[in-house]
Protein backbone atom coordinates (compact mmCIF):
# COMPACT_ATOMS: atom_id res chain seq x y z
CA UNK A 1 0.00 0.00 0.00
CA UNK A 2 1.40 3.73 -0.76
CA UNK A 3 1.34 5.87 1.89
CA UNK A 4 0.63 9.60 1.54
CA UNK A 5 1.67 12.81 2.66
CA UNK A 6 4.69 11.47 4.88
CA UNK A 7 6.36 14.24 7.48
CA UNK A 8 9.67 13.79 9.23
CA UNK A 9 11.51 16.50 11.47
CA UNK A 10 13.67 14.14 12.76
CA UNK A 11 15.75 11.69 11.47
CA UNK A 12 15.96 8.96 13.72
CA UNK A 13 11.93 8.97 12.88
CA UNK A 14 12.32 8.56 9.47
CA UNK A 15 15.60 5.68 9.83
CA UNK A 16 12.88 3.99 11.91
CA UNK A 17 10.04 3.71 9.40
CA UNK A 18 12.23 1.45 7.37
CA UNK A 19 9.80 -1.31 6.57
CA UNK A 20 7.33 1.88 4.91
CA UNK A 21 10.60 3.43 2.66
CA UNK A 22 9.09 1.08 -0.05
CA UNK A 23 5.83 2.53 0.16
CA UNK A 24 6.48 6.14 0.71
CA UNK A 25 5.35 7.97 -2.00
CA UNK A 26 4.85 11.64 -1.09
CA UNK A 27 7.47 12.44 1.71
CA UNK A 28 8.82 15.84 3.27
CA UNK A 29 12.06 15.45 5.06
CA UNK A 30 13.04 18.87 7.21
CA UNK A 31 15.97 19.12 9.02
CA UNK A 32 17.09 22.26 9.06
CA UNK A 33 19.68 24.14 11.18
CA UNK A 34 21.88 21.85 12.13
CA UNK A 35 19.67 18.81 13.20
CA UNK A 36 21.99 16.80 10.50
CA UNK A 37 24.89 16.27 13.57
CA UNK A 38 27.37 14.54 11.50
CA UNK A 39 28.35 13.55 7.63
CA UNK A 40 27.36 9.48 9.18
CA UNK A 41 23.78 11.01 9.58
CA UNK A 42 23.24 12.40 6.09
CA UNK A 43 24.78 9.37 4.82
CA UNK A 44 22.28 6.84 6.98
CA UNK A 45 19.44 9.22 5.01
CA UNK A 46 20.77 9.14 1.83
CA UNK A 47 20.85 5.35 1.96
CA UNK A 48 17.00 5.17 3.28
CA UNK A 49 16.22 7.45 0.43
CA UNK A 50 17.72 4.74 -2.35
CA UNK A 51 15.50 2.57 -0.30
CA UNK A 52 11.92 4.45 -1.22
CA UNK A 53 11.56 3.76 -4.71
CA UNK A 54 8.43 4.61 -5.37
CA UNK A 55 8.27 8.01 -4.36
CA UNK A 56 7.00 10.58 -7.00
CA UNK A 57 7.46 13.84 -4.65
CA UNK A 58 10.35 14.62 -2.29
CA UNK A 59 11.19 17.92 -0.43
CA UNK A 60 14.20 17.91 1.39
CA UNK A 61 14.85 20.87 3.77
CA UNK A 62 18.70 20.73 4.69
CA UNK A 63 19.26 24.67 5.35
CA UNK A 64 22.27 25.76 7.80
CA UNK A 65 23.69 21.96 7.93
CA UNK A 66 27.48 22.50 6.72
CA UNK A 67 26.74 19.74 4.19
CA UNK A 68 29.69 19.25 2.15
CA UNK A 69 30.42 17.73 -0.88
CA UNK A 70 31.05 14.01 -0.33
CA UNK A 71 27.28 14.43 1.71
CA UNK A 72 26.02 15.89 -1.51
CA UNK A 73 27.71 13.53 -4.12
CA UNK A 74 26.31 10.65 -1.91
CA UNK A 75 22.63 11.68 -1.64
CA UNK A 76 22.70 12.25 -5.38
CA UNK A 77 23.38 8.98 -6.53
CA UNK A 78 20.56 8.03 -3.60
CA UNK A 79 18.01 10.35 -5.62
CA UNK A 80 18.82 8.58 -8.58
CA UNK A 81 17.81 5.03 -7.30
CA UNK A 82 14.52 6.82 -6.67
CA UNK A 83 12.76 5.79 -10.57
CA UNK A 84 9.68 7.41 -10.45
CA UNK A 85 10.52 10.81 -8.88
CA UNK A 86 8.67 13.44 -10.50
CA UNK A 87 8.52 16.30 -8.22
CA UNK A 88 11.83 17.41 -6.20
CA UNK A 89 12.39 20.21 -3.90
CA UNK A 90 16.05 20.35 -2.62
CA UNK A 91 16.85 23.65 -0.04
CA UNK A 92 20.47 23.47 0.87
CA UNK A 93 20.53 27.22 1.62
CA UNK A 94 23.82 28.40 3.54
CA UNK A 95 25.81 24.78 3.53
CA UNK A 96 29.13 23.84 2.12
CA UNK A 97 28.76 21.68 -0.88
CA UNK A 98 30.98 23.95 -3.07
CA UNK A 99 31.81 23.33 -6.94
CA UNK A 100 32.26 19.62 -6.83
CA UNK A 101 29.42 18.52 -4.54
CA UNK A 102 27.01 20.92 -7.22
CA UNK A 103 28.83 18.95 -10.48
CA UNK A 104 27.97 15.73 -8.68
CA UNK A 105 24.00 16.66 -7.84
CA UNK A 106 23.56 17.99 -11.32
CA UNK A 107 24.99 14.54 -12.85
CA UNK A 108 22.78 12.97 -10.39
CA UNK A 109 19.64 15.19 -11.58
CA UNK A 110 20.73 14.49 -15.10
CA UNK A 111 19.74 10.62 -14.33
CA UNK A 112 16.35 11.35 -13.23
CA UNK A 113 14.39 10.75 -16.51
CA UNK A 114 10.56 11.80 -14.82
CA UNK A 115 11.92 14.83 -13.32
CA UNK A 116 9.43 17.10 -14.34
CA UNK A 117 9.59 20.09 -11.73
CA UNK A 118 12.36 20.81 -10.02
CA UNK A 119 13.14 23.99 -7.24
CA UNK A 120 17.03 23.52 -6.01
CA UNK A 121 17.78 26.38 -2.93
CA UNK A 122 21.48 26.39 -3.17
CA UNK A 123 22.25 30.41 -2.40
CA UNK A 124 25.33 30.93 -0.06
CA UNK A 125 27.38 28.62 -1.15
CA UNK A 126 30.68 29.52 -2.19
CA UNK A 127 29.63 28.84 -5.45
CA UNK A 128 31.39 30.10 -8.60
CA UNK A 129 31.54 30.13 -12.55
CA UNK A 130 33.18 26.55 -12.93
CA UNK A 131 30.77 24.72 -10.25
CA UNK A 132 27.57 26.07 -12.00
CA UNK A 133 29.00 25.62 -15.17
CA UNK A 134 29.41 21.74 -15.20
CA UNK A 135 26.46 21.55 -12.99
CA UNK A 136 24.70 22.89 -15.61
CA UNK A 137 25.76 20.26 -18.04
CA UNK A 138 23.55 17.27 -15.62
CA UNK A 139 20.42 19.56 -15.83
CA UNK A 140 20.35 19.89 -19.15
CA UNK A 141 19.24 16.52 -19.32
CA UNK A 142 16.40 16.49 -16.95
CA UNK A 143 14.45 17.26 -21.00
CA UNK A 144 11.09 16.72 -19.09
CA UNK A 145 11.28 19.44 -17.06
CA UNK A 146 7.91 21.89 -16.90
CA UNK A 147 9.31 23.86 -14.03
CA UNK A 148 12.01 24.85 -12.31
CA UNK A 149 13.04 27.14 -9.72
CA UNK A 150 16.53 27.47 -8.46
CA UNK A 151 18.01 30.05 -5.79
CA UNK A 152 21.71 31.17 -6.69
CA UNK A 153 21.56 34.02 -4.47
CA UNK A 154 24.81 34.80 -3.23
CA UNK A 155 27.24 33.20 -4.80
CA UNK A 156 29.73 34.04 -7.44
CA UNK A 157 29.07 32.47 -10.85
CA UNK A 158 29.47 35.17 -12.98
CA UNK A 159 28.55 36.06 -16.50
CA UNK A 160 29.94 31.97 -17.84
CA UNK A 161 27.99 30.51 -15.09
CA UNK A 162 24.57 32.98 -16.03
CA UNK A 163 26.16 31.65 -19.93
CA UNK A 164 25.58 27.90 -19.07
CA UNK A 165 22.41 28.28 -17.70
CA UNK A 166 20.96 29.59 -20.27
CA UNK A 167 22.19 26.64 -22.66
CA UNK A 168 20.62 24.72 -19.99
CA UNK A 169 17.27 26.52 -20.36
CA UNK A 170 17.19 25.54 -23.85
CA UNK A 171 17.52 22.27 -23.57
CA UNK A 172 14.08 21.92 -21.45
CA UNK A 173 12.49 22.26 -24.57
CA UNK A 174 9.02 21.73 -22.24
CA UNK A 175 9.78 24.46 -19.64
CA UNK A 176 6.73 26.90 -18.89
CA UNK A 177 7.60 28.13 -15.78
CA UNK A 178 10.88 29.11 -14.63
CA UNK A 179 12.18 30.97 -11.36
CA UNK A 180 15.59 32.20 -10.87
CA UNK A 181 16.95 34.04 -7.77
CA UNK A 182 20.21 35.41 -9.56
CA UNK A 183 20.89 38.25 -6.95
CA UNK A 184 24.14 38.78 -5.72
CA UNK A 185 26.18 37.13 -8.57
CA UNK A 186 28.94 39.50 -9.74
CA UNK A 187 26.40 39.34 -13.28
CA UNK A 188 27.51 42.06 -16.03
CA UNK A 189 25.44 43.11 -18.61
CA UNK A 190 26.62 40.85 -20.98
CA UNK A 191 25.66 38.11 -18.65
CA UNK A 192 22.08 39.31 -18.67
CA UNK A 193 21.85 40.20 -22.21
CA UNK A 194 22.92 36.32 -23.26
CA UNK A 195 20.67 34.92 -20.41
CA UNK A 196 17.85 36.94 -22.81
CA UNK A 197 18.98 35.92 -25.84
CA UNK A 198 18.40 32.05 -23.83
CA UNK A 199 15.30 32.97 -23.06
CA UNK A 200 13.66 33.75 -25.86
CA UNK A 201 14.36 30.30 -27.03
CA UNK A 202 12.30 28.85 -24.75
CA UNK A 203 9.21 28.92 -27.02
CA UNK A 204 6.88 27.39 -24.19
CA UNK A 205 7.72 29.32 -21.24
CA UNK A 206 4.46 31.18 -19.68
CA UNK A 207 5.55 32.09 -16.52
CA UNK A 208 8.44 34.23 -15.70
CA UNK A 209 9.85 35.44 -12.38
CA UNK A 210 13.61 36.69 -12.38
CA UNK A 211 15.47 38.24 -9.89
CA UNK A 212 19.14 39.87 -11.11
CA UNK A 213 19.26 42.59 -8.21
CA UNK A 214 22.66 43.60 -6.80
CA UNK A 215 24.86 42.61 -9.86
CA UNK A 216 26.80 44.70 -12.52
CA UNK A 217 24.23 45.14 -14.73
CA UNK A 218 24.76 48.31 -16.62
CA UNK A 219 22.63 50.41 -19.29
CA UNK A 220 23.08 49.59 -23.15
CA UNK A 221 23.01 45.64 -22.62
CA UNK A 222 19.95 46.01 -19.86
CA UNK A 223 17.91 47.60 -22.57
CA UNK A 224 19.09 44.93 -25.26
CA UNK A 225 17.99 42.52 -22.33
CA UNK A 226 14.26 43.91 -22.69
CA UNK A 227 13.85 43.67 -26.02
CA UNK A 228 15.30 40.23 -26.25
CA UNK A 229 12.57 39.27 -23.91
CA UNK A 230 9.74 40.72 -25.70
CA UNK A 231 10.18 37.89 -28.58
CA UNK A 232 9.09 35.41 -25.42
CA UNK A 233 5.78 34.90 -27.60
CA UNK A 234 4.25 32.43 -25.20
CA UNK A 235 5.15 34.77 -21.77
CA UNK A 236 1.83 35.42 -20.01
CA UNK A 237 3.04 36.39 -16.54
CA UNK A 238 6.04 38.16 -15.80
CA UNK A 239 8.14 39.43 -12.90
CA UNK A 240 11.49 40.84 -12.83
CA UNK A 241 14.08 42.45 -10.69
CA UNK A 242 17.18 44.81 -11.23
CA UNK A 243 17.40 46.93 -8.19
CA UNK A 244 20.65 47.99 -6.87
CA UNK A 245 22.61 47.68 -10.65
CA UNK A 246 24.53 49.90 -12.51
CA UNK A 247 21.51 51.51 -14.98
CA UNK A 248 20.43 55.21 -14.65
CA UNK A 249 17.23 56.40 -14.32
CA UNK A 250 16.81 56.96 -18.20
CA UNK A 251 17.63 53.15 -19.19
CA UNK A 252 15.56 51.97 -15.86
CA UNK A 253 12.65 53.89 -17.46
CA UNK A 254 13.31 52.29 -21.62
CA UNK A 255 13.64 48.88 -19.65
CA UNK A 256 10.34 49.25 -17.57
CA UNK A 257 8.64 50.29 -20.64
CA UNK A 258 9.79 48.05 -23.21
CA UNK A 259 8.81 44.89 -21.02
CA UNK A 260 5.06 46.77 -21.16
CA UNK A 261 5.20 45.36 -24.99
CA UNK A 262 4.59 42.14 -23.92
CA UNK A 263 0.86 42.63 -25.31
CA UNK A 264 -0.29 39.07 -23.77
CA UNK A 265 0.85 39.75 -19.54
CA UNK A 266 -1.93 39.28 -17.49
CA UNK A 267 0.19 39.87 -14.39
CA UNK A 268 3.07 42.39 -14.44
CA UNK A 269 5.83 43.44 -11.69
CA UNK A 270 9.45 45.39 -12.43
CA UNK A 271 11.32 46.10 -9.96
CA UNK A 272 13.93 48.70 -10.67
Amino acid sequence: MINQNKQFKKLDDFLNSEQQFPSHNYLEIVLEKNNLVDELSLSRLSSGLGKCINLSYLTLDFMKNKIGQYNISELGSQLVKCANLSNLKLILENNQIGNQGLLDLGLSLGLCNKLQNLKLNISLNNIDAQGFLQFSSGLAKCSNLSYLKIDLGYNKIGDQGVLALGSCLISCKHLTKLTLYLNSNKITSYGASSLGFSLAKCSKLQNLCLNLSSNEIGDELALQFGFTLVKCISLLTLQLDFKWNKMNQQSKTKLFNTNFKLKKLVVKRVDL
